[in-house]
């Protein structure tokens, strides 16, 4: 084998090694899901899983807009979780839900 021949091998070798690669992914999951309310939610109670009620009120929490919608989240463990809001007294939202890991669970307070 000539010298030429050689070189050309070894040169072909090295960029067919050069060509190849590997490829790692990784995923990241959230292990929270998250409780979403949209709508007339100021001034309510909230009621998750028969804990104590929080009233939603603007000097405890703060809220964002998006879409032109107004929203206030509340990080949840993944699974069945049970919704209940009231305003006044009275019961406006009795739902049981599950959320999953890295969800948002949206419900609207009329």
């Amino acid at each position: 084998m000539s010298n030429t021949a050689r070189i050309i091998l070894v040169l072909s070798v090295l960029f067919l090694s050069a060509c190849s690669s590997s490829y790692r992914s990784v995923t990241q999951v959230e292990d929270r899901g998250i409780l979403q309310l949209n709508g007339n939610f100021w001034g309510t109670s909230l009621e998750l899983d028969s804990e104590a009620a929080v009233i939603i009120n603007r000097d405890t929490f703060s809220s964002y807009y998006k879409d032109g919608k107004e929203l206030i989240e509340f990080p949840v463990a993944p699974g069945s979780h049970k919704v209940h809001l009231k305003r006044d007294g009275k019961t406006i939202v009795l739902r049981t839900i599950y959320v999953g890991n890295g969800n948002i669970f949206e419900v609207v307070v009329p």
